[in-house]
């Protein structure tokens, strides 16, 4: 084999590899949004139903004002009323699901826990991340109201 037919070769490999490298890395970028944006969205659906008996108005306005910020009156109610809101990650002996509480706790005094089943690659990746850094089986972190 000829010197110039080896470094075509070599260059063409570089360039396939690459190339996958950047693709690779777009789709687990795209996944990872499509992650976040499903549990904002499961989040924002529970406070909603949890919020429209305590503010009189309807599940469909409190997730479009959580969402996009469309009634500031509502908004600025939203906030007085929640005190906080955490996820809690639980860890079972396998990885391949982790149940997952809300928690939220109002300025009324009362509160809302409400749990589900996830797959581990349901989980965002920086919970991912630190359950294989730490080898923790439980992770509380808040959540924070988006400027609704």
């Amino acid at each position: 084999m000829k010197i110039s037919t080896f470094l075509g070769l070599a260059f063409a490999g570089a360039t396939v590899l690459v190339v996958g490298g950047l693709l690779l890395k777009e789709i687990v970028e795209k996944n990872e949004a499509q992650i976040e944006k499903d549990w904002n969205k499961w989040i924002n659906k529970i406070l909603a139903e949890s919020l429209s008996k305590k503010l009189d108005a309807s599940p469909s306005h409190i997730m479009r004002t959580l969402t996009k910020g469309e009634d500031t009156t509502l908004s600025q109610r939203i906030q007085q009323l929640i005190k906080s809101v955490e996820l809690v990650f639980q860890r079972r002996s396998s990885l391949s699901t982790v149940e997952v509480f809300l928690n939220a706790s109002f300025q009324d005094g009362t509160s809302l826990s409400i749990n589900t089943e996830k797959a581990w690659d349901d989980l965002p990746s920086t919970i991912r991340t630190q359950f294989l850094k730490t080898n923790d089986t439980r992770i509380t972190v808040p959540w924070n109201l988006h400027d609704c």
